[in-house]
């Protein structure tokens, strides 16, 4: 829920309408979501929660049986396409309405993954909730994701993340192309530690927002193989483009090959 501020000027007084929403975070993996979580957190007073991954099951789900429904099974469960939009849409209001610690806070939500369900996710939101999603370099998340994967001492299986990690930046380019009933904005990783996108971040979540603070709760600062050294702090130009050394010549032509489509659609440039 992010605090849109809308001031009235009367006289000398100021008369200030706070309207409260629920701010999305989404991006593919390893490009800095948990970060920026921290960070809109931070700037909004708003509570630290941890990834949604059950709501994320039900967009999933959703998603799964009306983007590709049997016809036959589908007129009998749920007869249209608008009784599966209630049903499921229910389903997120029932456990929206008990997330996190209650009061007025505003709410700020955050998965990775949910980044695959869109558009169609968007479906079961209401207009009071808004979409911020990042987007990094895809070979440097395809570099992190095997830095992880060999950290939690698992064979890097490549193809199997590259597919992963497609259908969430293909999630995030439709709503880009306005395939997205939703507000939103999309901020690449790069752009933003250089605080290029910041104004655009303070606008579209009408409150400042500030790269160098950043909500971090002890519970965060644990040491699996998916957090880095720098998980759950601000923002920091230092891990700009260090992800490909952790990349082979041959993996790094194959990444980008699979996402040249993708790098052309936010500018990003082949790596070396």
């Amino acid at each position: 829920m992010a605090l849109l501020l809308i001031c009235h000027k009367a006289k000398n007084l100021f008369i200030w309408c706070v309207v409260l929403k629920k701010v999305l975070i989404i991006g593919p993996p390893r490009s800095g979501t948990t970060a920026l979580q921290g960070v809109v957190c931070s700037s909004l007073g708003a509570e630290f929660m941890p990834e949604c991954n059950y709501l994320t099951d039900i967009f999933s789900l959703y998603d799964r049986v009306t983007t590709y429904p049997d016809p036959v099974r589908f007129n009998y469960f749920f007869k249209d396409e608008g009784s599966a939009v209630r049903l499921y849409s229910s389903l997120v209001e029932k456990v929206l309405s008990v997330m996190g610690s209650g009061g007025d806070r505003p709410l700020v939500l955050k998965d990775p993954l949910l980044s695959a369900c869109f558009p169609r996710a968007a479906d079961l939101l209401d207009a009071k909730t808004v979409c911020l999603a990042i987007v990094r370099h895809p070979a440097d998340v395809m570099a992190s994701m095997k830095r992880v994967r060999k950290k939690a001492g698992a064979d890097w299986d490549m193809e199997s993340d590259i597919m992963m990690v497609y259908r969430c930046y293909d999630g995030i380019r439709s709503i880009s192309q306005n395939e997205c009933t939703l507000s939103k904005l999309v901020v690449r990783y790069e752009d933003l530690i250089l605080g290029q996108s910041l104004d655009a971040v303070s606008d579209f979540l009408g409150n400042p927002v500030d790269l160098a603070k950043s909500s971090s709760p002890e519970w965060l600062a644990r040491t699996g193989a998916f957090e880095s050294q720098g998980y759950g702090r601000a923002f920091s130009s230092d891990s700009a483009g260090e992800g490909t050394i952790s990349l082979t010549p041959e993996e790094l032509n194959r990444v980008q090959s699979i996402f040249s489509g993708i790098m052309a659609h936010w500018e990003y440039q082949a790596k070396a």
